[in-house]
Formats: C-alpha cells, structure tokens, sequence
C-alpha cells in the first residue's frame, strides 16, 4: 500500500457485541427524539430495552457467526484499493482531516454506522451482509464524517444538517457509492451552501450553524 493510501483494521468479538447491544439500548431515546425509525437499531431477537444482561449475553451467543465477519472483513479488503482515488481527492481539501488509517468494529447491531473520531475509529453494522457494497459504502461515510468532525463540534452544527453535509461530500467524493440518506427536516441552507461555497467548507459550515 502507497504511503498516502487510506488502510482499515478489523476489530470484532463476542464481548464487542453483548457491549454494543447495552450501547444501543442507552442510545434508544435519542433516535426517538432525532426521528428516527422504529426500527433504525438493531438489537438481538427478542431484546429490548427491558432486557438484562444475562439474556442480552445469550441472545448473542445464540446468533454471533464469526465467520460472517471474517467474509465482509476480506471482502471490503479486497475492494478498498478502488476507494483510494476519492481519499487522495479529499486530501487535496485543506479543511478535511484525512487519517492515514482507521479502526473498524464490525457489528450485527445498532444503527447502519457511528464513529469516534477522536480515535478515528468506527462501527458498521453488518446485518444485511447480503448487501456487501453498502456495507463498504457505509465505512467510507464514516470516514468522511470525522474529516470535518472537529468544524462540527467547533460551530456546534445541527444532526441533519450535519448528515446532509456528509452526504454532499460522500456524494463529490465517492459518486459510484452515494447512497443518499432520507432527512426528516429542511436542510436547504445546507444544499445551496455547498452549491456555492465548496471547498470552503469552514465556511459553509459556518453559515449553515448560523442560519436559522
């Protein structure tokens, strides 16, 4: 791999999971709150947020397939050398903060994806492996969101809006991937903002946490 290419790491376990199903029912009431669906987080049969911790450990006993991570792990592995070409176009934006390698942690539960971009790691739900192209999709959305994390907490920047920038970026950046998310609110300052304004994207944000 070229010094300037973008690597993963895989992380993935039994314990990673029982510890992922107690995140997702803490964060339950926030995806009430942001609109989101029902059924948005996934949790194991029969879990929910009345659940303890030893049925919550047998649930996912009962369904963890190693081998299953292991096959998305290669597979997103053997396609990420085509992704390199939209990295190396990010890495050209000064206000992108590009690592050099990220950690992922592959998971059967919770929401499609989620990041830490302090570590500069992230969480893929890999439930619907059937759609291996989504799921590779789903690490690169990630990644792009912690390259303009620290705009966001810096100009305290609104959840859809934030997404809808994502989504403009991811859309730029990576066109045979996009898979544009459906956003529950308004986020026309956000369009015409990027229309305008990119790649200034310090001060696209800005106007974006300003507007009303």
């Amino acid at each position: 791999m070229n010094k300037s290419e973008v690597s993963l790491s895989f992380i993935y376990s039994k314990e990673r999971e029982v510890a992922r199903v107690l995140e997702t029912i803490q964060w339950l009431p926030w995806y009430r709150d942001h609109k989101y669906p029902d059924n948005f987080a996934k949790l194991p049969q029969e879990i929910t947020e009345m659940s303890s911790v030893e049925e919550i450990e047998k649930a996912v006993s009962i369904e963890y397939m190693e081998q299953d991570f292991r096959d998305i792990e290669e597979y997103v592995l053997s396609q990420w050398g085509g992704f390199q070409d939209g990295f190396e176009k990010m890495r050209a934006i000064k206000d992108l903060r590009l690592s050099d390698s990220y950690e992922v942690s592959l998971t059967r539960y919770g929401s499609g994806g989620s990041y830490n971009a302090a570590r500069n790691s992230l969480i893929v739900n890999i439930r619907n492996s059937s759609q291996r192209e989504r799921i590779a999709g789903t690490i690169v959305h990630e990644i792009v969101h912690m390259t303009i994390q620290y705009l966001i907490d810096a100009h305290s920047v609104s959840h859809w809006r934030k997404e809808a920038l994502v989504d403009h970026l991811f859309a730029y950046f990576f066109p045979t991937l996009h898979m544009r998310q459906s956003i529950p609110e308004d986020v026309t300052i956000v369009d015409d903002s990027f229309k305008t304004m990119f790649p200034d994207l310090e001060e696209i944000v800005k106007t974006i946490s300003n507007a009303p």
